[in-house]
């Protein structure tokens, strides 16, 4: 499955700009990532690392949003070639979490004090 991609601008010409690359972004493997916490945020706030192949990924639940527009609360992660990666999450509170997870998935990670479904 390709994702379809849609690159803008952000209004900063006057002329604003988009770019749809439908099922042009590059191969490979990756994993979604779905945070939950106690509070109800979705993770908002808490910062994640991905590791897969001797790299490591950064970024942030941040929840933006931007003119027209809002980011999912899904966490989007290429892996390129690799099947699995170790997710490390550092939740708001301070509290940290590691997870194996396998690519191709949309996994569910939960704060330590969140009881399983």
């Amino acid at each position: 499955m390709a994702l379809d991609l849609v690159i803008g601008d952000g209004g900063r010409t006057t002329d604003t700009s988009y770019t749809l690359l439908m099922g042009a972004a590059p191969r490979g493997n990756r994993v979604q990532i779905d945070l939950r916490d106690p509070w109800s945020l979705d993770g908002l706030g808490a910062r994640v690392r991905v590791h897969a192949g001797g790299r490591v990924q950064a970024l942030g639940q941040t929840g933006g949003s931007h003119w027209a527009a809002q980011d999912h609360v899904r966490l989007h992660v290429g892996l390129g070639a690799h099947d699995t990666a170790i997710v490390e999450v550092s939740w708001p509170d301070g509290a940290l979490t590691h997870d194996s997870v396998e690519a191709g998935r949309i996994v569910t990670l939960r704060h330590p004090d969140m009881a399983p479904d």
